[in-house]
């Protein structure tokens, strides 16, 4: 363990990624498959600081070298950084470059958002520091590869025989990066960004603004770290059906600048607009402008800058635009925009004037596209409000009798800033409200505590709402109250099945005919790629996910995750839950199904259908409403990617079946703490069916004495 500023910081060369992590989707910013006997790794190994009352202080300083470079993104495999998220004494990683002193400080939220890895810096070597306050623990990073780049060729339309191109600033527009495409701030959304559908988009992308010129051999230089964001994979949404010409598109987010804690549209200032209809067919001017190649004579310091040129609209029809603008390899997502409204009316996507006579886009009327627009996911989906977070996660179940903790994190924007007072938590359960104002922990985190729960319901949903400085009311989910968290409310009672996803549980992985890819297996998490899950949700290491290889999501199937059999056979009543993860790109995604199986029949029924979820969430079922007991009682989830259009990744954690015991009511035949007029409905099926549970008055029959019991706690509410 190290303490204290270290006089020397270690030089180490940075190991390249493996053949198959190659990033070179159109030969631009390239990854060296390495040679035999150059490989060497950072390893911070476990460092902190062990000296009280001294405050924050480096405790591992090395340095990162890849020559020759001309820029280093470095990707880690092992990232633990001690402290409470949120807290003001939380370790920190800090990188620095060499060549033009950017600098970018990461703490552990921020290594999830950026999946694993560092913004682009300049040159080819970059300083690793970790910063640590006394008491927080130890924290320690290791290097996994290096992605390092140099200028390559991509494809080029001109509407003519030379270049046209000119040299211009919009901050509007930013280069997606590793996957070398445009992108840009669309109708005012805070995160929110359009780029083509066949632009390549990993939770490891990064959109880059105010970039700057290349250098003059044409290597890209990339703007500081105060200008790049990271992208959140859980919001981004596509065509549907097989990509063409004009149905070509992507809607996605980014999440707040790590540097800055600003969104992009705070930084940059403004948005562009989309048109819902297609322009008239009159010549009108269009504009293009993106972060295409150029190629000599074009002076090479504007290889990957921004660019744009001015030419005839050709036409509309359908959901394809045409028109006479040169583009280049880098350009493809960029906006096209009608010269006469400043609207945008297409999203560049095809060259075409060597071979038809105009380039080609999607029309940012099409109708997908639009809907998509006017439903973001995932950061997309933000206002400029309070940011809320829970640090240590959603609890999976509560003491009924009250108290169950949660942190609650409140961070301002650069428009908005939390009331704290305001902090408050709302708990719906027994189809009663209840709202507990929290109480503030630290400067931007706030205790909620969960109140007691009055009726024996297995289930409690709520939502956390705070007032910012404008008087506007944040909430978390965002669209509380109609979208709720679910967590179940822990009765005492026997355990009856339990399960943390261990390969050893017995579950199993069924591949449907037309799975290609994202067999469900039990496996730790493989870091966040394309939207699969950082961690598990119980911190056991492990969970059910549809493909443990990084970049592995569904393709084709159904891929279905079957339980051994369980045995419920004399529960009272039985309570399903289980921890959910569920990520699809597609516009009007495929949910992810849970079905149930009493028997080994094979009749499977509904039990769940979720969609896109915030994260991990839990679910919870009353089993004695759905199923009768069975000692053969199967649960199955099942994910699809059918047809084959989109990125979708799934997975289940900490799966229970919870015999709930609660204070004897009579009368309360439906168990949800009111006896009721459906209370006679549940009690004529008992007399038919002779069922136990209409026995209210405990002679052992159930028969019309019964009814004055039960007329007797009419009304009533249980305890």
């Amino acid at each position: 363990m190290v303490l204290g500023v270290l006089g020397l910081c270690v030089l180490v060369r940075g190991e390249t990624p493996p053949a198959e992590a190659s990033r070179e989707p159109m030969r631009s910013p390239v990854t060296d498959p390495g040679q035999p006997g150059e490989h060497s790794m950072l390893d911070t190994g476990w460092v902190e600081n062990t000296e009280p009352g001294t405050g924050m202080q480096r405790v591992f300083c090395g340095w990162v070298s890849k020559m020759p470079a001309m820029w280093l993104r470095l990707h880690f495999d092992m990232a633990t950084l001690s402290g409470e998220i949120g807290d003001a004494n939380a370790s920190y990683l800090q990188l620095t470059s060499e060549a033009d002193g950017a600098v970018q400080v990461l703490y552990a939220e921020h290594l999830v958002q950026w999946a694993g890895s560092s913004a682009y810096f300049n040159g080819d070597r970059v300083r690793v520091e970790i910063f640590a306050a006394p008491g927080t623990g130890p924290s320690r990073v290791r290097l996994g590869w290096v992605e390092y780049g140099e200028p390559g060729y991509l494809d080029r339309s001109l509407c003519g025989s030379t270049d046209d191109r000119v040299e211009v600033n919009d901050p509007r527009s930013a280069r997606l990066l590793p996957g070398q495409c445009t992108a840009w701030l669309v109708n005012d959304m805070p995160y929110g960004l359009v780029t083509a559908g066949h632009c390549a988009m990993t939770a490891a992308s990064v959109v880059e603004f105010n970039v700057p010129r290349s250098t003059i051999g044409g290597s890209m230089v990339h703007p500081p770290p105060e200008d790049q964001y990271a992208v959140d994979p859980m919001s981004i949404q596509n065509q549907s059906g097989a990509q063409s010409t004009g149905n070509d598109w992507k809607t996605f987010g980014v999440f707040e600048n790590c540097n800055t804690g600003l969104s992009p549209l705070e930084a940059q200032g403004s948005t562009f607009h989309t048109a819902t209809s297609l322009p008239p067919n009159d010549g009108r001017a269009m504009r293009v402008g993106g972060f295409g190649q150029v190629f000599q004579p074009m002076p090479l310091e504007l290889n990957f800058v921004y660019t744009e040129h001015v030419g005839p609209y050709v036409g509309g029809a359908g959901n394809v635009v045409r028109y006479q603008v040169d583009t280049t390899g880098g350009d493809s997502g960029a906006a096209v925009v009608d010269e006469v409204t400043g609207l945008a009316v297409g999203v560049h996507t095809n060259g075409g004037c060597n071979s038809s006579g105009s380039n080609k886009g999607t029309a940012t009327a099409h109708p997908d596209l639009q809907q998509a627009l006017q439903f973001p996911r995932g950061t997309a989906a933000r206002s400029d409000g309070v940011l809320i977070t829970f640090p240590r996660g959603r609890p999976a179940e509560i003491d009924p009798a009250g108290g169950t903790s949660m942190r609650v994190r409140f961070r301002r924007s650069s428009t908005r800033s939390p009331r704290m007072e305001t902090a408050t938590l709302h708990v719906l359960a027994g189809g009663s409200w209840t709202s507990v104002p929290m109480t503030q922990a630290t400067e931007s985190v706030s205790l909620a505590r969960f109140p007691s729960i009055d009726s024996c319901v297995p289930l409690a949903e709520f939502y956390v709402s705070i007032e910012n400085s404008l008087g506007e009311i944040d909430t978390l989910p965002r669209g509380a109250p109609a979208r709720l968290y679910e967590t179940r409310v822990a009765h005492p009672g026997a355990v009856v099945f339990r399960s943390d996803m261990d390969a050893s549980d017995g579950w199993a992985g069924v591949a449907g005919e037309s799975l290609l890819s994202g067999e469900w297996k039990s496996a730790a998490p493989n870091g966040g790629g394309r939207g699969a899950p950082s961690s598990d949700f119980d911190g056991t290491g492990s969970c059910g996910l549809t493909g443990p290889k990084i970049n592995e999501d569904v393709d084709g199937g159904p891929a279905m995750l079957i339980s051994p059999p369980i045995d419920t056979i004399g529960t009272v009543d039985p309570v399903l839950s289980y921890a959910a993860w569920y990520v699809s790109t597609a516009l009007d995604p495929q949910d992810l199904i849970v079905e149930i199986c009493p028997d080994e029949s094979g009749n499977w029924a509904l039990l769940d259908s979720i969609g896109p979820t915030d994260g991990w969430e839990v679910r919870v079922h009353r089993l004695r409403e759905i199923v009768p007991a069975s000692s053969e009682l199967r649960l199955r989830f099942r994910a699809a990617d059918d047809p084959n259009t989109a990125i979708v990744e799934a997975a289940v954690d900490r799966v229970r079946i919870d015999d709930h015991a609660c204070p004897s009511c009579g009368g309360d035949l439906d168990g949800d703490g009111q006896v009721d007029q459906a209370e006679f409905e549940h009690f004529a099926t008992a007399i038919v069916e002779g069922d136990a549970a209409g026995d209210l008055n405990g002679d052992g029959a159930v028969d019309a004495s019964d009814v004055l019991s039960l007329l007797a706690s009419f009304g009533g509410e249980c305890p």
